[in-house]
């Protein structure tokens, strides 16, 4: 996780660090809840007490981590040539 957050806050300029953070900061809760909100769907406890579905939420976990691979490519350093004053 710090290599991507470092990742991330280098995308903005230092002005803008501190806001960008906490909209950063609450936007990763808000998809931590989602995210758990959704796997409790896909999860479920049978009859003969086992988890079913368990492993579903492992694939598509692992599957969004590869996605996030190639999402962090596009991410380019701030510097005051890429933004417009």
């Amino acid at each position: 996780m710090v290599p991507s957050t470092a990742m991330v806050t280098s995308s903005v300029k230092p002005q803008n660090r501190g806001s960008f953070m906490s909209f950063n900061a609450s936007f990763r809760q808000l998809t931590n809840g989602v995210a758990a909100f959704f796997a409790g769907l896909i999860i479920t406890i049978g009859e003969d007490g086992l988890y079913h579905n368990y492993d579903l939420v492992g694939y598509f976990a692992i599957a969004m981590g590869i996605v996030s691979i190639f999402i962090s490519r596009k991410i380019t350093v701030a510097d005051d040539s890429n933004f417009a004053n």
